[in-house]
């Protein structure tokens, strides 16, 4: 099932709305740039706003640098030497919107089942002007309910004449239009639930974290699900297609809603909470990255310090002929125990990323080019707290294939690579920090989640964007942030030429250009329960 809200002047691509996405009750605070008395009453949707003096940036002084720029932390082979990072825009997503699935009822816990949250679990540029797909995880209270996964057609535009001083130079606000939404089913049309307990029989499944998402030429998505752990292809309309196999060691032979009791009863597999939490996909779509949250229970679990990469070919079986899961029973097509539904013969090839410290988590990756990825590495804490929220240049070339061992610890580190050689891991460099205080954000809104991460369009000749998003877990007093950063052109690859138009996925025909001064389609508030 598919529903969709109205698009606004979608089809033209490259075109993007004037109006800017507004909600009543919206305080200054949320609004980056926008500063107004505490007695003003919020500016009327269609209304716009001309820039204040506060939030203007005055004429620069000839000879003074604009931006507030962070070089390239650590510097080396393969990040180039005169680039730099640029914190470009950032905005804020208020929590208590709606999502158009059209899906009227509250959850157990008072939820409304249409909440637009958790969007910043992964976010993948749609290719056409400044459209991103944003994909919800499990829902409310860590897949207690029995929530619809979903994901979400977006667009984020920068403000133009709205700007705020970060660091050494000023920043614009991102905009937020919500455009669309896509329940996504099993091969069968049944839904796929985030409900932790809906496990199923051996050789199926119902329930689904979607925690990763890329999307191939074709706009199908490859989704990356924490439960199983999955790598799963979705056709267009949010139909499950086929599951790429990953090796059985990766999932636990007794998978249980309660954490404590899996941890228990599984001596290997992934940890509870720490299955696959990003993809990335390759340019050419012949190649995934499943990046796991953390160690497996065999290599350390919470005290581990060893992660693995898995990158899988994507033959034409996965991704170019398509092939829907036969009908059957509801969650039929997909294994999620150790073994089941894999498929004979898993191939790829497995990679050590060494964490920062134990503790840290990965939460994402993207394609740069062939054995080359950014990677998305921090804590849980709220940056208050945080030890970090760092991007990283990966680079596979040279590491060695831990494909064979059964295990990572540092005894096996040091001997397990050929010939009892030491093991190599991915080279990391560091890219960029959130908690850099050279970008000049306040601690104490940056969230503890920071889970998406995309290359967006091109700003110019010279740099392309880099989204990054929070995951706000569906918390009705906590909103999504994003924040994009441009990088030099040099270091990332051109966009992928996508081969199907980006309303199809959504099902609808998109309307007429709205008139002049109208309200664009966007996320609407609604009352807490």
């Amino acid at each position: 099932m598919v529903v969709a809200a109205a698009l606004a002047a979608l089809g033209a691509a490259g075109q993007v709305g004037a109006a800017r996405a507004q909600w009543p009750g919206q305080t200054a605070s949320e609004q980056p740039g926008l500063t107004r008395p505490a007695s003003a009453q919020p500016a009327r949707p269609s209304t716009p706003r001309p820039p204040t003096p506060a939030t203007t940036p005055p004429p620069r002084p000839a000879g003074t640098p604009a931006p507030a720029v962070r070089p390239e932390i650590e510097p080396g082979p393969g990040l180039p030497k005169s680039g730099a990072v640029t914190l470009v825009a950032r905005g804020v997503i208020p929590a208590t919107l709606t999502d158009a699935s059209g899906l009227s009822e509250r959850l157990g816990s008072g939820t409304p089942h249409n909440r637009l949250g958790a969007m910043g679990s992964s976010i993948a540029y749609a290719g056409s002007g400044v459209n991103y797909l944003m994909l919800a995880d499990r829902g409310a209270f860590d897949g207690a309910e029995a929530y619809r996964t979903r994901v979400q057609l977006a667009r984020l535009t920068m403000a133009q004449g709205w700007t705020q001083r970060l660091g050494a130079g000023w920043v614009q606000e991102l905009r937020f239009e919500l455009l669309g939404t896509t329940l996504l089913v099993d091969g069968a049309g049944a839904s796929l639930l985030g409900k932790s307990d809906e496990i199923g029989p051996p050789g199926s499944v119902r329930r689904l974290d979607p925690e990763g998402l890329a999307l191939l030429a074709d706009r199908r998505m490859v989704i990356a699900d924490e439960y199983g752990p999955h790598l799963l292809v979705f056709g267009a309309a949010g139909r499950l297609e086929r599951s790429i196999a990953v090796p059985g060691a990766m999932a636990v032979a007794r998978p249980s809603a309660d954490a404590a009791q899996e941890l228990r009863e599984n001596a290997s597999g992934r940890a509870p909470n720490r299955g696959f939490e990003g993809v990335a996909v390759s340019g050419d779509g012949s190649v995934a990255l499943a990046v796991l949250q953390g160690p497996l229970i065999q290599d350390g679990g919470a005290q581990g310090r060893y992660v693995r990469l898995l990158e899988v070919p994507l033959g034409p079986g996965d991704v170019a002929g398509g092939g829907a899961a036969p009908a059957g029973p509801a969650g039929a097509g997909v294994g999620e125990r150790a073994g089941a539904a894999q498929g004979p013969g898993v191939g790829g090839v497995q990679y050590v990323y060494p964490l920062d410290e134990p503790g840290m988590l990965l939460t994402e990756a993207v394609w740069l080019g062939p054995g080359r990825y950014l990677v998305l590495e921090g804590d849980a804490l709220p940056g208050a707290e945080s030890r970090g929220k760092r991007v990283y240049v990966v680079e596979t070339g040279g590491a060695t294939d831990v494909t064979g061992l059964d295990r990572l610890d540092e005894g096996l580190m040091g001997r397990g690579g050929p010939g009892g050689a030491p093991v190599r891991p991915v080279r990391k460099l560091r890219l960029l920090d959130l908690l850099d205080p050279a970008w000049g954000l306040e601690a104490s809104q940056v969230p503890a989640k920071i889970e998406g991460m995309t290359l967006g369009p091109k700003l110019d000749a010279a740099r392309r964007t880099l989204v990054i998003t929070s995951d706000n877990d569906f918390k009705a007093d906590e909103p999504t942030r994003v924040w994009m950063f441009a990088l030099p052109a040099s270091l990332v690859p051109e966009p992928t030429r996508f081969t199907a138009p980006l309303v199809a996925q959504f099902g609808v025909t998109p309307p007429e250009a709205p008139r002049r001064g109208g309200r664009p389609a966007q996320g609407r508030p609604q009352p807490r329960p």
